[in-house]
């Protein structure tokens, strides 16, 4: 039997699913529904946070387990952990959310982010190697580390580097994605989800109005 990684949703109903494009977008999708007053976390437990790992490739099994394992051995510096990366993506949700919405982030969202990373950040260098120049950690990363590493790469990649008229927002479960449509007219982060329920909810009002 093939063992399929996937978030523990405890009541809720729903399933996280990686529809952003970029892995900041997925970052920041772990939470369903902002726009509701119930809104759901899906990093709410370290399991959750270690399986999330290996669902956008950001750490390969062993490494989760080992993070897992030193979360769990010191709980107390593991939530305190776990709530800094709330905190970092909550900070990239402000800044690209107005982007998808066509207005401007804000400046004081933009060194907000800059603050956090500054402090987590390790340092890096460019190394050119086989015909062409990457990025290379200057010291040893630790696995929690490394999760940061790559949300803040992906985050600088899709600041600098992607259109950002491209950026959108679910109409229903607010989740950020990248729209790589030809006509740019996706507007569900997945329509055999959101977008149907959105279908079946305008037939039912239909209905009722009738």
């Amino acid at each position: 039997m093939v063992n399929i990684l996937e978030l523990n949703s405890g009541e809720y109903k729903g399933t996280y699913k990686i529809v952003g494009g970029y892995l900041c977008l997925d970052f920041t999708n772990t939470v369903s529904y902002r726009n509701r007053e119930t809104p759901h976390e899906w990093l709410n437990t370290f399991e959750n946070l270690c399986v999330w790992c290996q669902l956008t490739g950001v750490l390969n099994e062993s490494d989760a387990n080992e993070l897992l394992y030193n979360l769990k051995l010191d709980s107390k510096k593991g939530w305190t952990k776990l709530n800094a990366l709330h905190e970092l993506r909550e900070v990239i949700f402000k800044i690209f959310t107005p982007i998808a919405d066509k207005k401007n982030p804000e400046n004081e969202d933009i060194n907000y982010f800059n603050t956090l990373i500054q402090k987590q950040i390790s340092s890096e260098k460019i190394v050119y190697n086989k015909d062409s120049f990457y990025l290379e950690w200057t010291d040893d990363l630790s696995n929690y580390k490394k999760i940061i590493h790559h949300i803040y790469k992906s985050t600088i990649d899709l600041m600098t580097q992607a259109d950002l008229t491209r950026i959108n927002k679910c109409k229903a479960c607010y989740w950020l994605f990248y729209d790589t449509s030809r006509n740019r007219s996706r507007q569900w982060c997945v329509m055999a989800d959101c977008g149907n329920r959105n279908k079946a909810n305008n037939y039912n009002k239909r209905k009722r109005d009738l």
